[in-house]
């Protein structure tokens, strides 16, 4: 088995790039994910590090102007050819030469944490984004080397080395495409596209590879390539897209042919499957544009329901740190929730439940009759009350309301994480230009089963259930859903 989604980068995060550049002028003023590094001229060679995870036997130094003092780290050295744009990179004994607009094959790298004791693996992928006139090399978050992991990420362990014998190094990070990177701008269109055709080339080998030898039980997998690509890239085939101009056209097709290659493999699943066998394709949500952003908080705030202490009033951008709690009626966190400032729940609560509910109700119609003053469109298209989606012993604990937005909309990523900003509704103006997280009736998941669903309107929940009852295992009393194939 391998991990999945959620899977860390060796430095225990979800993915934090190196960014090498001899611009100095090149700044990432609300960079997050990456680490960029400026290096200064030393003729055509640089020596800097490739920063590794955090060694918890060196005190970090807050005073240091080296900010990567906890790090383990091993030298780097970048030679620039002084005419074509080509670079040689030489890290722990390889050595790489990359044209501009180049990925390496993986590299792997080791940390020493305590030598001899305690030495951590990594592999990462290097790309020469420009030689010159300014050196500037991109890193791929380090990824645990499958062969050797440092944390369980394969199992068992020695399944992690038959598959890199087999097939070489992969991508062992959760959601391995560098979203942040593009976000950003430290890769482009066309960077991104070029690392997504290695992870989905990575993805299909690693599929045939264990279909060529499975022969009974069960065989689950899973493609991330279909989601994230359809992230990063709606805006280059979405002519309707406010952000549509400044994509590079050239990859407007690049997401259906993702599609296309996975039809094909899954044409040749389906030729070599008998009768006996159940081939389920399923995605938990569709897609739509993200084109304009939702700032809730923000809004929370203009109509008084979230309110900022005194000595931050004047911030125009303020986090959770400067909320008011004991006046503050209601904020939201995360993709799709708003929470109501209750007694009992939240530390500063002090609505009773039945405030709770009237402020709920009053919540629910105001925000389904805002209006976006640009487009005319309402970017809510429906609020639920928690009691209309969720059961169970911590219902209490659930958003008081989860907003489901209209396609073209989504939450702000500032509201997500509780700021507010002077914006109510503006351009999404990121690469991260389709999204899911709007009103799950607008974006239904897809099921596709070679045997007979006998329900209509199959949930995912009915899923577990279904291949339980596949293979004669009852369903357990704690499980929501129902079978799929008995009526």
């Amino acid at each position: 088995a391998l991990s999945g989604m959620g899977t860390p980068d060796l430095v225990d995060s979800f993915g934090v790039f190196h960014y090498y550049t001899t611009n100095l002028e090149e700044r990432y003023p609300d960079l997050s994910g990456g680490e960029v590094i400026y290096l200064r001229g030393h003729g055509h060679r640089y020596t800097t590090y490739l920063y590794g995870p955090h060694n918890p036997l060196r005190e970090p130094h807050t005073s240091s102007a080296d900010r990567f003092s906890d790090r383990a780290r091993i030298p780097l050295t970048i030679y620039v050819d002084p005419e074509a744009d080509v670079a040689r990179i030489d890290v722990q004994g390889t050595t790489l030469v990359l044209r501009k607009g180049e990925y390496s094959p993986w590299v792997r790298v080791r940390f020493e944490l305590l030598k001899p004791v305690s030495t951590v693996y990594g592999i990462a992928r290097f790309y020469l984004k420009s030689a010159h006139p300014h050196l500037q090399l991109y890193v791929t978050p380090i990824n645990i080397d499958p062969a050797h992991p440092a944390m369980p990420v394969v199992h068992p362990e020695s399944y992690g080395r038959e598959l890199v014998e087999a097939l070489g190094p992969f991508w062992t990070k959760g959601l391995p495409a560098d979203t942040k990177a593009f976000d950003h701008g430290v890769l482009d269109d066309e960077a991104y596209v070029k690392q997504a055709e290695l992870i989905l080339r990575e993805h299909v080998a690693l599929f045939r590879h264990e279909w060529s030898r499975f022969r009974e039980g069960f065989l689950f997998f899973y493609v991330s390539s279909t989601d994230q690509d359809a992230h990063m890239l709606w805006r280059n085939m979405d002519p309707t897209h406010p952000m549509h101009e400044a994509a590079d056209r050239r990859f407007a097709g690049f997401l259906l042919d993702v599609y296309a290659e996975l039809d094909r493999l899954l044409g040749d699943v389906l030729e070599a499957v008998d009768e006996r066998t159940w081939v389920l394709v399923c995605s938990d949500h569709g897609f739509a544009p993200f084109g304009r952003q939702f700032h809730l908080n923000s809004w929370l705030r203009q109509q008084g329901y979230l309110v900022i202490k005194p000595e931050a009033a004047r911030k125009s951008r303020t986090t959770l740190n400067d909320v008011d709690w004991s006046k503050t009626l209601a904020y939201g966190i995360g993709f799709n929730g708003l929470y109501i400032n209750q007694e009992g729940r939240e530390g500063a609560g002090h609505l009773s439940p039945a405030q709770r509910d009237r402020l709920a109700q009053r919540l629910k119609r105001e925000l389904e009759s805002i209006v976006d003053p640009e487009t005319g469109q309402r970017p809510i298209s429906r609020v639920y009350l928690r009691e209309q989606l969720y059961t169970g012993e911590f219902l209490a604990e659930m958003p008081d309301l989860l907003i489901g937005y209209q396609p073209g909309y989504r939450v702000s990523s500032a509201s997500v994480l509780g700021e507010t900003g002077p914006a109510i509704v503006e351009v999404n103006p990121y690469p991260w230009s389709g999204d899911h997280s709007l009103d799950h009736q607008l974006a239904p998941g897809c099921l596709f089963s070679s045997l007979r669903i006998r329900h209509r309107n199959p949930s995912i929940l009915d899923l577990p259930v279904s291949i339980l009852d596949f293979f004669g295992v009852a369903k357990p009393h704690q499980m929501q859903g129902r079978s799929l194939l008995t009526t």
